[in-house]
């Protein structure tokens, strides 16, 4: 059999849990300490419940400035990107848009997005601390509304939102999954719409120059465009039209 790769390139703010995820994912094990990344690459192989496989070469890079140059390197031949924020650091959504969006859509400007909250954990960390009574400062509670990523995920135009926890590891395997779903999915309905385009019949548009009737081949096509809707047990994941 041959071993199918896809490439996903990881992006956002630092320490918002890039690293801790993969490392979530590939080694199923959580990264506790924090050491910025400059760039790292690792893989796993994907097994989806119909039966097609395929290995996701995923691509960790660093959040801050310092490393705009290089992370500019790991852009070319991506299938997705992920864009990565912290369910309990706002300013990591916001930058989602501000500073995120435009850097992807210069280096791949087709590649189907997923918007990813890290540290999910928390949400339910903050819940029970509260239930309980328990005194907590500002910055343990300033979690991000679900109603804005719902926000930003269209603003962005995410195939899907869906927040995890590396911790836990509650979501990561699905993620992954839905992640190699949309590859191979995106895949095959370029396929078929190539195949279709190239039965199309060329429509000829008459047009006169100098006296003389002239062709312009004219062929008008339109892409179809996948709605689908995915329910998640824990937090929420939501697949939109491409």
């Amino acid at each position: 059999m041959t071993e199918t790769t896809r490439k996903i390139v990881v992006v956002g703010d630092g320490m918002v849990g890039k690293t801790a995820l993969l490392s979530a994912f590939v080694n199923g094990a959580f990264q506790d300490c924090y050491i910025p990344t400059v760039f790292e690459t690792s893989a796993k192989e994907v097994d989806l419940p119909d039966g097609r496989h395929l290995t996701l070469g995923l691509w960790d890079t660093g959040g801050q400035e310092e490393f705009d140059q290089i992370r500019q390197l790991a852009y070319p031949g991506a299938s997705l990107i992920m864009l990565c924020y912290a369910v309990d650091c706002p300013t990591s959504l916001e930058n989602i848009v501000h500073t995120w969006l435009d850097e992807v859509k210069c280096y791949c400007p087709q590649i189907p997005l997923i918007l990813v909250g890290c540290k999910a954990d928390k949400r339910v960390v903050i819940t029970q601390g509260k239930s309980n009574n328990l005194t907590m400062n500002a910055s343990q509670t300033a979690l991000i509304d679900p109603n804005d990523v719902e926000k930003v995920s269209k603003q962005i135009g995410a195939q899907i939102v869906i927040e995890c926890s590396a911790l836990t590891r509650s979501n990561v395997n699905s993620l992954f999954e839905l992640a190699a779903r949309i590859i191979l999915d995106v895949e095959r309905e370029n396929t078929r719409a190539s195949k279709f385009y190239n039965i199309l019949p060329i429509h000829r548009k008459k047009s006169i120059s100098n006296g003389a009737v002239t062709g312009n081949s004219v062929i008008t096509r339109r892409s179809s465009g996948l709605k689908r809707r995915i329910s998640s047990s824990n937090y929420f994941c939501f697949l939109r039209r491409r």
